[in-house]
């Protein structure tokens, strides 16, 4: 009985052995787990440290694309050079604060140029310590440096903050300025490189932040460097994030242990005082300055060997796991990630296991051997062909992977969600490719539209591009105009081969779309691009006759042309201040690989709002470029009228010069053969040729009227022949009182003193006549009459009033020499008088023209009107000094249009206007050019100049001469070279002669001409 109640059942024991046996097997089957697990896991730490390496590339990537693209866009901008001043804000201000906006991993955008200045774009919203350390006011978003010098080269520093909005809240002066951009490393880096430049990553002095700088130099008016700071405090969060196990460390370094990444920047970031100026100067720290012993040895042995491939040692008897790489933070690759784990975490569950079971596995290996090896076998061999096709993911090889067959549930679970993960990875690499394609497209769009200024040509790349990016078959443009409402521009239709608009297109003949809102003020749905410009709103639509879409301007649309529209994306056009200048609408997209019509997706969305914006900006900047051209036109017109208008006798000659040289332009333009069939001109040629034709003269503004219209020898602000005149009355009035005195004195012989009278008279009255006949200066004065001149001066009369009285201050100080005499007092009927010798200013013209290369003779004085001087000048009316200032009109024509800030397309304005009075052989002012020193535009200007002056009929000092005599004139100074004779021949066989006076000159100037004899020689 005691044994049968110990007996047990034989199931009891056949279970006990199956248990047994299910137990050792169970045991050597963790063993091989754990074995191949030892191999798999490391294996997958090389994957996961190549996954965190391709993340990190990623990540970079995306932070160094968009600000390359950027700054390659920057140094494209015209306003780039124009210098920083201290009264206004720099003309880029907008763009470097949109490009903030637009780029969160941008921290400050800056120029730093070659005379020392310096100005900056921070964003400051985001930076308490910078905000605290500035004083900035509350509210604060943008912080604006501006370092200027003054013309004493002092220089001063100035912060000012604005709001989101751009608004001013204050500025804050700093007393001390010790930053020169100059002796940055990124200037000097990029001073001497061609292409954009990236700095190694370093602490930035003003917020402490650590990062790097993407630098390129640009050159214009003022040379410099335009530097992008990115902050790399979003990399370090970044690290955080990727831990694999609790106490594993990622971190980026240098090659001299200098740390440049951490989890947490704080413990990275060490300050020092600077010497010289007492400032904090932060810096990174290094490995051995954060006490961990696991990181140090890292370091250590890939100093040693400098191996990037996963590597395992011991810290204090425990066992890590790390791995080095190179990234791509700087261009060398000298930025290094690092990754260091304790290796019983990584593999923590595995040696749990091994631990656990391996005692009963080494037993049962011993009875179930052959058992163990088949079911380890079945279970490793697909764990090996799964290690392989996760080898094929690691090489990027995703079309090559398949899916791992076998008979264990789990094993085969995990295959097939390896296989969904891949063909996950496939589907994300195919969006990703066609991502990358479609931002490519963009930023070639974006500097597209930055360096095109044709006004039809930018619509049409707004267009193009936008039914490339959305791969639409249609798409139309509408701009809002200038009576309110919305206009067709551009419509491309690829299924009906249509082309509305543009330069090749045909025209468009639809009516606006009225802009009116319905009652209530709600914008009307009639049509989608109505209601899109009203609302400021995107509108996507994946059924234009789907059930609720009603916009019945489509259907109407497509009932007119027999198109079906599916799909539409209709974008705004709008501005940064909230106006809409239009709208961009994309009819039916297609499948890029099938061509099927499939709705819109979110990405195309985005990236055609992103066109939109770049549009936006574009056209904005053509309206401000066109209204400038506009204002600058009309005040350079307004200034030549100004010249005609002080000079009335030169009429319409600043209007009608630039008829004759646009004339002439063209027609050297247009030439196929001989000298000017290599000639061209850009649209910017012909604009600068247009000012410079408009103001060539403009010098003359500053030129004094009696100068310029000085008819007669004596002239000055007056005709002072009425003086003379007044001197031989008084000559004559003495004739007479001599006569009846001589009548009342005893014994006077009447007949005599008659006589002597009448002889006294006519001899005035001739010596009169004779002055005022050399006054007009209409024939050659020869050395007899120049002497009869002295001679007649010698006539003397009684002055019995001081000639200092009502004179004013000026006039007063020409007598400063000179003492005061008794009255009466005798004078000469024409003197040259010191007072009348009118010295120059203190500066030296000589000296300031030569230096600037005018080639012209500067008399002693600025003016002599001496009346024996004046009434001796041989040929014309003016002295040498009136020749001089005529003269100088053409030296401050060019001093003033050179000191106006043109562009780099309008430089060549000072050098056209100022050579219309230079000849072929250097004979002409103020430089004394040759032909070969003058552009053809400048020679065009000297012929229109020349020919509207001759046949003018509005100056007061010569005849309009006929058109026979202006070109013969011409002809003879073509002969001569004075004017270039190929223009001059060009100018006949065009007929500009017979066209300009047809338009200008009276019926009796147009008389016949013989082209012939002139074209010929």
């Amino acid at each position: 009985m005691e044994i049968y109640k110990k007996s047990y059942p034989l199931y009891l024991y056949i279970l006990l052995v199956f248990l047994l046996v299910a137990a050792s097997l169970s045991g050597l089957i963790i063993y091989r787990v754990y074995l191949k697990g030892s191999e798999i896991a490391i294996q997958a730490s090389n994957q996961l440290f190549d996954q965190l390496r391709g993340k990190v590339t990623e990540r970079i990537n995306r932070m160094y694309d968009p600000v390359l693209g950027m700054v390659e866009l920057a140094v494209t901008l015209e306003d780039i050079s124009q210098p920083v001043t201290a009264e206004r804000a720099h003309p880029l201000l907008n763009f470097l604060a949109t490009a903030l906006d637009h780029q969160p991993h941008l921290y400050a955008l800056y120029m730093g140029f070659e005379d020392g200045d310096f100005f900056e774009v921070a964003r400051l919203h985001n930076n308490p310590e910078m905000l605290k350390t500035l004083e900035a006011p509350a509210g604060t978003h943008y912080g604006v440096m501006s370092i200027v010098h003054d013309a004493a080269g002092v220089r001063s520093q100035v912060w000012s903050f604005l709001d989101r909005q751009r608004l001013p809240l204050g500025e804050k002066r700093l007393e001390k300025v010790v930053y020169d951009p100059r002796s940055r490393p990124w200037y000097h880096l990029a001073i001497g490189n061609v292409a954009t430049v990236r700095t190694e990553p370093y602490v930035f002095a003003n917020s402490g932040q650590p990062g790097i700088t993407f630098a390129r130099r640009f050159k214009g008016r003022l040379a410099g460097v335009l530097g992008a700071d990115i902050s790399l405090l979003t990399l370090s969060r970044f690290l955080a994030e990727q831990q694999f196990t609790p106490s594993s460390t990622i971190l980026f370094f240098d090659s001299d242990g200098t740390v440049t990444g951490y989890p947490r920047m704080e413990e990275i970031i060490q300050w020092t005082h600077d010497r010289q100026n007492g400032a904090r100067v932060p810096t990174f720290a290094t490995i051995g300055d954060l006490n961990r012993p696991d990181l140090a040895a890292l370091f250590q042995h890939f100093k040693q060997r400098g191996s990037t491939e996963v590597v395992t040692f011991d810290v204090a008897g425990r066992p890590h796991i790390g791995a080095v790489a190179r990234t791509p933070i700087t261009p060398n690759g000298s930025t290094l990630l690092g990754i260091v784990a304790p290796l019983d975490e990584f593999l923590g569950p595995i040696y749990h296991i091994g631990r656990e079971n391996l005692v009963s596995s080494l037993l049962m290996m011993l009875l179930m051997m052959p058992v163990l090896w088949w079911v380890s076998h079945r279970i490793s061999r697909p764990l090996g062909a799964l290690m392989a096709e996760i080898s094929k993911v690691q090489r990027l090889q995703l079309d090559t992977v398949g899916e791992v067959s076998t008979h264990v549930r789990e094993i085969h679970q995990l295959a097939h969600a390896f296989k969904e993960m891949t063909l996950s990875l496939q589907e994300y690499k195919r969006r990703l490719s066609h991502s990358q394609g479609q931002l490519r497209l963009l930023v070639e769009t974006g500097i597209a539209l930055a360096d095109e200024h044709h006004f039809t040509r930018l619509l049409e790349t707004i267009l193009l591009n936008g039914k490339r990016l959305s791969h639409a078959d249609a798409g139309t443009l509408y701009l809002v105009g200038e009576d309110g409402n919305l206009h067709f521009k551009l419509a491309r239709n690829d299924t009906l081969g249509l082309v509305l608009g543009g330069e090749e297109g045909q025209t468009i003949d639809l009516p606006p779309l009225s802009l009116a809102r319905a009652e209530g003020g709600q914008p009307r749905k009639n049509h989608v691009a109505t209601y899109v410009v009203q609302t400021g709103k995107t509108v996507r639509i994946d059924d234009a006759y789907a059930e609720g879409n009603d916009y019945p301007g489509t259907r109407e649309m497509d009932q007119k042309t027999g198109y079906r529209s599916v799909s539409m994306l209709t974008v705004p056009i709008k501005t940064q201040r909230g106006e809409v200048l239009g709208a961009l609408q994309l009819l039916n997209a297609l499948d890029p690989l099938t061509r099927a019509l499939v709705p819109f997706n979110e990405d195309t969305v985005g990236f055609v709002e992103a066109l939109a914006a770049q549009a936006a900006t574009a056209l904005e900047n053509q309206n401000l470029i066109d209204a400038q051209k506009q204002l600058f036109n009309a005040f350079i017109q307004m200034l030549a009228s100004a010249i005609d208008t002080k000079s009335p006798y030169t009429g319409g000659h600043c209007a009608r010069v630039p008829v004759l040289a646009k004339w002439l332009a063209e027609a050297a333009v247009t030439a196929e053969e001989g000298v000017f069939a290599s000639f061209q001109m850009s649209d910017d040629d012909r604009y600068a040729l247009h000012l410079a034709s408009w103001l060539h003269d403009c010098g003359k503004v500053a030129m004094p009227e009696y100068v310029v219209d000085k008819a007669t020898k004596l002239e000055t602000i007056y005709n002072r022949i009425h003086e003379v005149r007044l001197r031989f009355e008084v000559l004559r009035r003495d004739a007479e009182i001599r006569y009846w005195q001589g009548q009342l004195a005893a014994g006077a012989d009447e007949a005599a003193l008659r006589h002597r009278f009448d002889a006294d008279v006519a001899e005035l009255e001739a010596d009169f006549a004779f002055i005022a006949e050399c006054n007009i200066g209409s024939e050659f004065l020869d050395g007899a009459k120049k002497e009869r001149i002295k001679h007649i001066a010698g006539r003397h009369w009684m002055r019995h009033f001081d000639d200092r009285l009502g004179l004013s201050y000026g006039e007063l100080n020409r007598f400063a020499d000179r003492p005061a005499v008794d009255l009466p007092v005798q004078e000469s009927v024409l003197a040259d008088k010191e007072e009348q010798r009118i010295p120059r200013s203190s500066d030296s013209a000589a000296t300031r023209t030569s230096q600037e290369g005018f080639k012209v003779e500067v008399p002693e004085l600025h003016q002599n009107t001496g009346e024996i001087y004046n009434l001796c000048i041989e040929r014309g009316t003016l002295t040498a000094e009136d020749r001089y200032l005529i003269t100088e009109h053409i030296i401050l024509t060019i001093r003033m249009l050179e000191k106006l800030p043109l562009p780099a397309a309008l430089r060549a304005v000072p050098e056209y206007a100022g050579a219309h009075h230079e000849t072929m052989i250097g004979t002409g002012y103020p430089r004394k050019l040759s032909r070969e020193q003058m552009s053809i535009p400048a020679r065009i200007m000297a012929i229109a100049d020349i020919f509207e002056a001759l046949t003018a009929s509005d100056r007061p000092y010569k005849k309009a001469k006929p058109l026979s005599e202006a070109i013969r004139i011409m002809g003879f100074m073509a002969r001569d070279q004075h004017i270039d004779a190929d223009l001059f021949r060009l100018f006949l066989e065009k007929k500009i002669h017979l066209q300009y006076a047809n338009l200008f000159l009276a019926p009796e100037q147009i008389d016949g001409v013989e082209e012939g004899s002139w074209m010929s020689g």
